[in-house]
Protein backbone atom coordinates (compact mmCIF):
# COMPACT_ATOMS: atom_id res chain seq x y z
CA UNK A 1 0.00 0.00 0.00
CA UNK A 2 1.12 3.50 -1.05
CA UNK A 3 1.95 5.71 2.49
CA UNK A 4 -0.08 8.72 2.83
CA UNK A 5 2.77 10.75 1.75
CA UNK A 6 3.43 8.79 -1.51
CA UNK A 7 -0.65 9.37 -2.06
CA UNK A 8 -0.05 13.21 -1.41
CA UNK A 9 2.80 13.39 -4.07
CA UNK A 10 0.41 12.03 -6.42
CA UNK A 11 -2.27 13.85 -5.77
CA UNK A 12 -0.22 16.95 -6.22
CA UNK A 13 1.45 15.38 -9.46
CA UNK A 14 -2.32 14.66 -11.10
CA UNK A 15 -3.60 17.72 -10.09
CA UNK A 16 -0.22 20.07 -11.13
CA UNK A 17 -1.83 22.07 -13.88
CA UNK A 18 1.27 21.36 -16.12
CA UNK A 19 0.31 17.62 -16.00
CA UNK A 20 -3.28 18.07 -16.73
CA UNK A 21 -2.36 20.61 -19.72
CA UNK A 22 0.22 17.54 -20.91
CA UNK A 23 -2.69 15.14 -20.62
CA UNK A 24 -5.50 17.73 -22.53
CA UNK A 25 -2.98 17.84 -25.29
CA UNK A 26 -2.17 13.73 -25.68
CA UNK A 27 -6.14 13.57 -25.39
CA UNK A 28 -6.39 16.13 -28.38
CA UNK A 29 -3.71 14.76 -30.30
CA UNK A 30 -5.74 11.29 -29.83
CA UNK A 31 -9.08 12.82 -31.10
CA UNK A 32 -7.90 14.26 -34.19
CA UNK A 33 -5.58 11.03 -35.46
CA UNK A 34 -9.12 9.22 -34.19
CA UNK A 35 -11.22 11.48 -35.86
CA UNK A 36 -8.97 11.42 -39.45
CA UNK A 37 -8.83 7.71 -38.96
CA UNK A 38 -12.59 7.82 -38.92
CA UNK A 39 -13.34 10.23 -41.68
CA UNK A 40 -10.85 8.13 -43.74
CA UNK A 41 -13.31 5.11 -42.84
CA UNK A 42 -16.31 6.76 -44.19
CA UNK A 43 -14.78 8.21 -47.42
CA UNK A 44 -13.46 4.73 -48.24
CA UNK A 45 -16.87 3.10 -47.48
CA UNK A 46 -18.25 5.60 -49.63
CA UNK A 47 -15.30 4.42 -52.48
CA UNK A 48 -16.69 0.89 -52.14
CA UNK A 49 -20.48 1.46 -52.83
CA UNK A 50 -19.80 3.63 -55.76
CA UNK A 51 -17.22 1.13 -57.40
CA UNK A 52 -19.85 -1.97 -56.47
CA UNK A 53 -22.66 -0.05 -58.59
CA UNK A 54 -19.92 0.73 -61.32
CA UNK A 55 -19.32 -3.07 -60.87
CA UNK A 56 -22.59 -4.11 -61.64
CA UNK A 57 -23.37 -1.73 -64.09
CA UNK A 58 -20.18 -3.05 -66.24
CA UNK A 59 -21.09 -6.52 -65.78
CA UNK A 60 -24.64 -5.72 -67.14
CA UNK A 61 -22.62 -3.90 -69.69
CA UNK A 62 -20.79 -7.21 -70.34
CA UNK A 63 -23.06 -9.39 -70.42
CA UNK A 64 -24.94 -7.27 -72.83
CA UNK A 65 -21.92 -7.31 -75.19
CA UNK A 66 -21.52 -11.16 -75.00
CA UNK A 67 -24.98 -11.45 -75.69
CA UNK A 68 -24.45 -9.60 -79.23
CA UNK A 69 -21.22 -10.83 -79.87
CA UNK A 70 -22.95 -14.27 -79.71
CA UNK A 71 -25.86 -13.40 -81.88
CA UNK A 72 -23.26 -11.85 -84.36
CA UNK A 73 -21.34 -14.95 -84.77
CA UNK A 74 -24.26 -17.03 -85.27
CA UNK A 75 -25.47 -17.31 -89.09
CA UNK A 76 -28.44 -15.91 -88.01
CA UNK A 77 -27.39 -12.36 -86.66
CA UNK A 78 -24.90 -12.09 -89.49
CA UNK A 79 -27.54 -12.36 -92.08
CA UNK A 80 -29.66 -10.09 -90.16
CA UNK A 81 -27.21 -7.88 -89.87
CA UNK A 82 -26.87 -7.60 -93.95
CA UNK A 83 -29.81 -7.57 -94.05
CA UNK A 84 -30.47 -4.17 -91.75
CA UNK A 85 -27.29 -2.26 -92.57
CA UNK A 86 -26.73 -3.10 -96.26
CA UNK A 87 -29.85 -4.48 -97.82
CA UNK A 88 -28.51 -7.95 -98.51
CA UNK A 89 -30.55 -10.44 -100.68
CA UNK A 90 -30.12 -13.83 -101.28
CA UNK A 91 -29.45 -15.66 -104.58
CA UNK A 92 -32.83 -17.16 -104.83
CA UNK A 93 -34.67 -14.40 -102.93
CA UNK A 94 -36.92 -12.01 -104.83
CA UNK A 95 -36.90 -7.71 -104.26
CA UNK A 96 -40.44 -6.30 -104.15
CA UNK A 97 -40.35 -2.70 -105.05
CA UNK A 98 -43.65 -0.68 -103.82
CA UNK A 99 -44.89 2.57 -105.63
CA UNK A 100 -47.24 4.79 -104.02
CA UNK A 101 -47.80 6.01 -107.49
CA UNK A 102 -51.86 3.99 -108.94
CA UNK A 103 -50.74 5.00 -112.50
CA UNK A 104 -47.48 2.99 -111.88
CA UNK A 105 -47.22 -1.09 -111.05
CA UNK A 106 -45.75 -2.96 -109.06
CA UNK A 107 -41.86 -3.57 -110.11
CA UNK A 108 -40.48 -7.02 -109.27
CA UNK A 109 -36.80 -7.58 -109.40
CA UNK A 110 -34.62 -10.47 -108.88
CA UNK A 111 -31.56 -10.49 -105.77
CA UNK A 112 -29.16 -9.45 -108.07
CA UNK A 113 -28.51 -6.00 -109.34
CA UNK A 114 -27.65 -6.64 -112.90
CA UNK A 115 -31.22 -8.05 -113.33
CA UNK A 116 -32.96 -5.26 -111.43
CA UNK A 117 -30.82 -2.72 -113.93
CA UNK A 118 -32.16 -4.95 -116.82
CA UNK A 119 -35.32 -4.26 -116.03
CA UNK A 120 -35.17 -1.13 -116.13
CA UNK A 121 -33.39 -0.52 -119.66
CA UNK A 122 -36.50 -1.41 -120.60
CA UNK A 123 -38.31 2.25 -120.18
CA UNK A 124 -38.04 4.91 -121.71
CA UNK A 125 -36.06 8.10 -119.49
CA UNK A 126 -39.12 10.20 -119.58
CA UNK A 127 -42.02 7.86 -118.46
CA UNK A 128 -39.51 7.91 -114.97
CA UNK A 129 -40.95 11.83 -114.28
CA UNK A 130 -44.80 10.77 -115.06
Amino acid sequence: MLSYQNKRKLRLIVNSPIFQGVLLVLTLIMYFSVYSKYSTAKEMELKKNKAAEELKLLQAKKDNLTAKIDYLNSEKGKEEELRRNFDYVNKNEKTVIIVDDKNTSFIVASGTEKEAKNNNKDKSWYEFWR
